[in-house]
């Protein structure tokens, strides 16, 4: 199947993140993939693998020396007291390694 295949049966507020190996494509709202230049390239890429992926990050992070968040721009859609959590659908690329 392809990433046409799989965009096709979800809708624009959904989070995805794109992968092809180690690299990161596209992480956001599927709405907004249609903005990126690589866009109907992207389309015809097989996929592998679909997942969910779950980002749990502190507020502090940058102070504690944690793992920054995917977004870390973004307004939290939880907030629990010193948590945000973020559920993205990952969805592998096939990659040629």
């Amino acid at each position: 199947m392809t990433l046409a295949d799989i965009v096709a049966v979800m809708s624009g507020p959904d989070r995805v993140r794109i992968m092809k190996g180690k690299a990161e494509l596209y992480a956001g709202y599927l709405g907004n993939l249609v903005h990126m230049a690589e866009y109907e390239a992207l389309m015809a890429e097989e996929v592998t693998r679909i997942k969910e992926t779950v980002d749990i990050t502190h507020k502090r992070y940058k102070e504690l020396g944690l793992m920054q968040p995917l977004h870390p721009e973004e307004t939290p859609n939880y907030s629990f007291s010193d948590l945000q959590l973020t559920i993205y659908r990952e969805i592998i690329l096939k990659s040629e390694e």
